[in-house]
C-alpha cells in the first residue's frame, strides 16, 4: 500500500475514534477488533511457594506449554470495555 494511501486510512480511523463519544451519545457504537495471535498457553510445573514473614512469593520457573491460541477480542470505543469475544 501506497504511502499517501496508508496516511488516509490512519486519518480516516483517527477521525473515527475521535467521534465515537459523540455517535455514542446518538446510539452508534464503534467496535475496535484486536487479534491477539501466538499467545502462548503455559501452565506453571509447580504450585507457588506463599509469602512467609522475611520471604516474598517464590514462583518456580518451570512451565508445561499447552500450544498457542489466537483471540480475537471486541472492545467497545468509547470505555474501552471488552464485548462479546470471538474465537
Amino acid at each position: 500500500m501506497p504511502d499517501e494511501q496508508r496516511d488516509e486510512k490512519i486519518v480516516e480511523g483517527c477521525t473515527l475514534y475521535a467521534s465515537a463519544p459523540e455517535r455514542a451519545r446518538q446510539g452508534e457504537r464503534i467496535i475496535s477488533l484486536d487479534e491477539l495471535t501466538g499467545v502462548q498457553a503455559l501452565e506453571r510445573k509447580h504450585p507457588d511457594l506463599p509469602m512467609q514473614p522475611d520471604h516474598v512469593l517464590r514462583r518456580e520457573f518451570e512451565y508445561i506449554r499447552h500450544g498457542t491460541l489466537c483471540w480475537f477480542i471486541n472492545f467497545d470505543v468509547v470505555n474501552g470495555q471488552v464485548m462479546v469475544p470471538s474465537s
